[in-house]
């Protein structure tokens, strides 16, 4: 994240430290934590994915937050991998057949056609296949499909000056990724 960092433990305890909202209240098993600007998110074993910190983008992925501002995401209850951008969050579900986001939505970094926040796991429209990873950046979320890295968003930096930024672009000559990692202004497969 920008001010924290976040691990899970041999015993699948989630550990944060850095900012004072950082630690969450929450039952062990996490599977994995990531972290993002001023917000975090955990892959429990069952599937279920819980953000907490700032939601001022809906990056917590539902609108009102339990009495510990702990939320589990909505909508979304068979994720297999997690990934937490600056404002915004995504998810491959279970069956790697659908890549999952929430949080901020204006920069087309959910190929939606909205210019605000997303408060709860939508399908990322145009993202058609079967996904194993996901990588959710600044302004932007790329996914690997059979090797290729799909992107959308301005910052991808895929799209041309008046292209729509929402639309799933192919990263050009990439034919065997098997994961993705994105951030301000670069990416790594």
């Amino acid at each position: 994240g920008y001010t924290h960092s976040c691990s899970v433990s041999d015993a699948r305890q989630v550990n944060c430290w850095g900012a004072p909202f950082s630690q969450l209240p929450a039952p062990p098993f996490a599977q994995d934590v990531r972290a993002g600007r001023d917000f975090s998110c955990a892959l429990f074993a069952n599937g279920y994915v819980t953000c907490w910190g700032n939601n001022d983008f809906n990056q917590l992925g539902s609108p009102k937050p339990d009495a510990r501002g702990v939320m589990v995401v909505s909508s979304l209850n068979e994720a297999s991998q997690i990934s937490a951008g600056a404002r915004h969050a995504c998810a491959v579900t279970a069956s790697s057949v659908a890549v999952v986001c929430w949080g901020d939505a204006s920069q087309g970094q959910q190929g939606e056609a909205i210019s605000s926040t997303v408060a709860q796991a939508t399908r990322v429209p145009g993202f058609k296949g079967w996904f194993t990873r996901v990588a959710a950046g600044s302004s932007s979320t790329c996914a690997v499909e059979g090797g290729r890295v799909w992107c959308v968003g301005s910052g991808s930096m895929l799209a041309g000056a008046l292209a729509d930024p929402r639309t799933p672009r192919q990263v050009p000559g990439i034919s065997d990724a098997l994961d993705v990692s994105i951030f301000e202004g670069h990416a790594c497969v």
